[in-house]
């Protein structure tokens, strides 16, 4: 029978002995991480009360964090979730302020949703450490019983504020720490507590918190005493008075008394959401009486919340060990407060606080996230931090919102110039082609260009050089003998092109009158029936008798009666500039003699004085009387994707005239060499057309005000540089706005840049740009879903100092 029993208690020992408790119970310790919230100048904290109330939302009963879950072999496993916390952490030092937010992993994505909606500026980032509580510590605790309240007002940053001003007392490598540990707690029996404390303080007895103090009971026996003389009076009153009692009435009132005091905020407190909190401060600094005095002027910081409770401070034991995780800090008082009370310490600073107290880690601009469009591309446009998160941006890829113009926006000294040249080179590198109009100073802009893009695709245009002048002339079309309407079209386009050009050749900034056009208009539409003619041909067409009469009789006699319909008032108009000399008969009066020998100048003389200005300066002269045969050919270049540098250096060009007709001449001849380019594709490869300070050429500015809105459609780009907005002419600027251009503002652009453009960057302000960093810019980016805005570090210098490609 005893072996039986043995054997039975052996079997079971074993068995038991292979069940381990964790195999069926576990304790669950709640994960944490810590997330950085680096403030931003717009901050407002109005409404950190809801970062507190999705706190005190994580509290769940016992039962609830108990969890059964089903194993292998229809066994089964408990497993009880410990309690969850949250901390807010301020960290201060002589030249910084870092906050900290430390939360159940679990809850990361809800906290970072909460805290962008309750500070919409800050950037929140996840980081590995927070600081460390060793130090001299000190914790924060209610002097009277927890219903009565802090002050509570959301509109000042207190006590932040004073808080921050232990930053003029300290110095280099002293460190405050302030831990704020917010423990959810069960609303329950809250109620029960307020009206006990409402109940004490209605009858005069003391409301202290700490109960077991000398002070406590000192407090107690005066006031039992007090109470006791009073009830003695009321007996005699009773003995040797009227006899009728003090009214039931009089009695009311004094218990009202007691409560009538109260703010407005220990009311609330009543039906208000309570959360556990403690507060620790902790200090250190190599010099002790310091570390000393850091302390207290931050413990003295709450002095400005006091209401009907006030906090006070008690000094940890050295021993005591802080760890952040903990759910509950030992040896410090868990206050009860609530969650409107908290906002006082949920707080980080704002513009004023941030400036005041030079705080370096700090959200200078808004940051905005690069739209997933706008993230791969070939163009770069630098890269942005966005909460934490480094990001690409590029110009769009997309064909028609790709060839929108761009309009940089910078001072001298902000950048424009090596962003022109990354935009080349990475232009280049695409196969897209590159004009440069640069007529700045020495060509510096054009110079920095050529050290970057690929030597064998660059074109350069020096016309200060005799060996790199450029003929006058439209040589990009020729008529090529298909019909004779093809032959009125080519004329026709390049004459539209010449009165532009002489058009910009003026002294007093007014235009060709309707009849100069007319006379003009007829020459070029004549002289440009021959191919290898220029603007000098059809100068000498108006001024030179014999050059016209040879043009007009070609005409009559090469054209057809029905292309001479088309012709025959131009070439009426030109027969009018003839100077007749006629010989009649003395006696029958007839004509014997009528011979041309002149041209009437005075119907051309507005022409003629613009002729006179452009030949004023020997580059144009010599350029409106040469042939085409060195001329590059704008339409092979683009096609090929060349980078074409047109160089006008200021100390041979610095006459605003020449400029002007120049430029203006190159405007016409891309124009175009683009629509040619429409006529060979249905897409052609893109090409970006760089000017800088456009303004120095009106007539440029007019032409490309008339045709901007279709480039796009061509495949040309044009990019735009200027100082500020209102260097464009009013036209070109509400052209650009309208073709649905974008923007990039750089650092230093001046702030009547940011007006112009106020409703588009919304919600960025003039802050924001005010506030750019070197290197950066505000970017407003048209694409396929509307305006992209942005900022972003501008991409680095990709030359070399020898020059070489990066």
């Amino acid at each position: 029978m005893k072996g039986g029993i043995s054997l039975i208690l052996d079997v079971f020992k074993k068995k038991s002995s292979s069940i381990k408790l964790e195999d069926w119970f576990e304790l669950r310790k709640p994960k944490y991480i810590t997330l950085q919230v680096i403030p931003h100048s717009s901050n407002r904290n109005y409404d950190t009360e809801l970062l507190i109330q999705t706190m005190a939302a994580m509290y769940r009963l016992p039962y609830q964090r108990l969890k059964k879950e089903m194993k292998e072999h229809k066994n089964f496993k408990f497993t009880l979730d410990l309690p969850e916390k949250a901390s807010f952490i301020i960290a201060i030092t002589k030249d910084d302020c870092r906050f900290y937010l430390t939360i159940p992993k679990r809850y990361s994505n809800l906290f970072i949703e909460k805290c962008s909606e309750v500070w919409k500026r800050a950037t929140i980032k996840e980081v590995d450490s927070v600081p460390n509580f060793e130090g001299e510590k000190y914790e924060l605790h209610y002097k009277k019983e927890d219903p009565l309240s802090l002050k509570v007002n959301k509109k000042t940053n207190e006590p932040l504020s004073n808080i921050l001003g232990v930053k003029d007392i300290m110095e280099k490598g002293d460190e405050i720490d302030i831990l704020y540990n917010f423990i959810p707690i069960g609303q329950g029996r809250w109620r029960g507590m307020y009206k006990e404390t409402m109940k004490r303080l209605s009858s005069g007895m003391p409301v202290d918190k700490e109960k077991f103090t000398p002070a406590f009971f000192i407090k107690f026996f005066f006031i039992s005493l007090i109470k006791g003389i009073d009830f003695t009076f009321d007996i005699l009153n009773d003995v040797l008075g009227d006899g009728k009692p003090r009214p039931t009435e009089e009695v009311a009132i004094t218990k009202l008394d007691a409560l009538s005091n109260l703010s407005k905020n220990t009311t609330k407190k009543e039906n208000a959401t309570i959360i556990g909190t403690q507060i620790v401060i902790n200090s250190k600094s190599a010099d002790k009486s310091r570390q000393h005095n850091n302390a207290i002027a931050v413990a003295e910081s709450y002095k400005v919340i006091n209401e009907d409770n006030n906090l006070i401070y008690r000094k940890i034991p050295e021993k005591s060990k802080i760890n952040v995780q903990d759910h509950t800090i030992r040896n410090v008082t868990v206050n009860k407060m609530s969650t409107s009370e908290c906002n006082n310490f949920v707080q980080i600073p704002g513009r004023e606080l941030l400036d005041k107290h030079k705080v370096n880690t700090k959200v200078e601009v808004l940051e905005s996230p690069i739209p997933e469009d706008l993230r791969k591309g070939s163009i770069p446009l630098g890269e942005s931090t966005c909460k934490g998160e480094v990001q690409a941006g590029y110009l769009p890829t997309d064909y028609n919102f790709a060839n929108l113009a761009l309009m940089l926006l910078s001072p001298q000294g902000g950048g424009k110039t090596t962003l022109i040249g990354n935009i080349a080179r990475s232009a280049n590198k695409a196969k897209e082609g590159n004009i440069v109009l640069d007529y700045i100073k020495n060509c510096e802009l054009a110079d920095s260009i050529k050290k970057v893009v690929n030597p064998k695709d660059v074109i350069e245009i020096d016309l200060s050089k005799e060996e790199n002048f450029q003929a006058l002339s439209f040589n990009e079309i020729n008529y090529t003998g298909k019909s004779e309407f093809e032959m009125f079209e080519v004329a026709n386009m390049k004459a539209e092109q010449t009165l532009a050009f002489i058009d910009a050749a003026n002294g007093d900034g007014l235009p060709l009158t309707g009849k100069m056009r007319r006379y003009l208009s007829a020459a070029a539409n004549v002289v440009y029936l021959h191919n290898n003619t220029s603007i000098g041909d059809v100068i000498k067409c108006l001024n030179k008798y014999q050059r016209r009469i040879e043009y007009v009789t070609w005409a009559r006699e090469n054209i057809s009666p029905q292309g001479l319909e088309y012709l025959e008032d131009m070439l009426d108009a030109l027969d009018e500039l003839n100077e007749i000399e006629k010989e009649t008969d003395k006696k029958t009066k007839e004509v014997i003699r009528c011979e041309v020998v002149g041209t009437k100048d005075s119907k051309i003389e507005g022409i003629l004085d613009r002729v006179n200005l452009i030949q004023e300066n020997i580059y144009l002269k010599y350029m409106l009387n040469m042939k085409a045969d060195n001329n590059v050919d704008f339409v092979k270049a683009m096609e090929e994707g060349k980078t074409i540098l047109i160089k006008m250096p200021e100390h041979k060009f610095n006459n605003t005239m020449v400029k002007n007709v120049l430029i203006t001449f190159f405007t016409s001849k891309i124009i175009l060499a683009t629509k040619l380019r429409g006529a060979l594709h249905e897409k052609p490869s893109r090409c970006n057309v760089f000017y800088d300070e456009i303004y120095q050429a009106p007539t440029a500015e007019g032409i490309i005000c008339n045709v901007l809105s279709q480039l796009r459609k061509f495949g040309t780009k044009i990019i735009i540089s200027a100082h500020y907005m209102d260097q464009l002419s009013n036209r070109l600027k509400n052209e650009i706005k309208a073709s649905g251009a974008s923007y990039m503002l750089l650092q230093g652009a001046d702030k009547k840049n940011f007006d112009e453009l106020k409703e588009e960057l919304m919600p960025y302000e003039l802050e924001d740009l005010l506030k750019l960093k070197q290197f950066h810019s505000l970017n407003l980016i048209r694409y396929q879903k509307g305006y992209a805005k942005f900022i972003t570090k501008l991409p680095k210098p990709i030359w070399e100092e020898k020059g070489k490609v990066a």
